[in-house]
């Protein structure tokens, strides 16, 4: 398959180096944005059945096959990075859910010793950043406003 990606601008958060990637023979789409996880994907429903499965034309697509695309959109409540110490790069995605949040939190907690970044970002729902994107260090309990 044959792909093109650039960096595009996030929807949700308006970062401006999201990561977009589209395949060219499929016509799929994929974004996510590395700072508050939003993905959004575009994808072929019914590939299975693009060629035949039986018969002297067995593996071959059919010609009246087309494509049904559906979109799936991914937005979490937050995203996050981690390295490990001696990890040669860091780990990055979404935060579905908040008890996934609450799961995540209790596993930096216990693994603080081994961590070298640890960092939350999301839309602020209190204090002094309300309504506005944020970066938690997990490490050391700080919150910081992200500039546009």
């Amino acid at each position: 398959m044959s792909t093109v990606s650039q960096e595009q601008e996030c929807q949700r958060c308006n970062y401006a180096r999201g990561y977009y990637e589209f395949q060219t023979r499929t016509s799929e789409e994929y974004f996510m944005c590395s700072r508050c996880g939003h993905q959004v994907k575009y994808i072929i429903t019914n590939l299975d059945s693009k060629d035949y499965k039986s018969g002297k034309d067995k593996g071959t697509q059919k010609k009246s096959w087309r494509p049904k695309y559906i979109t799936e959109t991914v937005v979490p409540v937050a995203s996050f990075i981690l390295k490990e110490k001696g990890a040669p790069a860091k780990q990055m995605g979404p935060v579905p859910t908040d008890v996934d949040l609450v799961n995540f939190r209790e596993n930096v907690t216990g693994r603080k010793a081994e961590l070298t970044i640890a960092k939350l970002t999301y839309l602020a729902a209190e204090g002094e950043h309300l309504g506005q994107w944020v970066t938690e260090d997990l490490l050391e309990n700080k919150v910081e406003l992200i500039n546009k």
